[in-house]
């Protein structure tokens, strides 16, 4: 039994939802400034940990699959402009506190 496009649809917002939440409590947590060394290794793979999870929902983004069904709604489309932006912000604020702890441990 096939879903009709309306529950694809949605199925496909909720991810969206999902994965914009998930991303927004990493850059929470990501984001408090640590002191000690320990600290500082534990954020760096937790930055590390972040690029991986940024990179592999770019590349889920741009399976042909991922596209044919986003351009088959506007509110997709509008959403998935949002969620670019957001990960590239994301992609950017992980290089800023990539830098900043490195420069805490030199």
């Amino acid at each position: 039994m096939q879903k009709n496009p309306k529950q694809n649809t949605e199925k496909i917002q909720h991810k969206t939802h999902f994965i914009t939440a998930a991303l927004t409590t990493l850059i929470l947590i990501t984001g408090c400034q640590t002191t000690g060394s320990k600290q500082n290794a534990a954020m760096a793979h937790v930055i590390t940990q972040q690029e991986i999870l940024i990179d592999t929902l770019v590349a889920e983004r741009e399976q042909q699959k991922v596209k044919l069904q986003i351009r088959k709604s506007e509110p997709l489309t509008t959403a998935e402009a949002h969620l670019v932006a957001a990960l590239n912000a994301l992609k950017q604020s992980s290089q800023t506190l990539k830098e900043v702890v490195q420069n805490e441990q030199h």
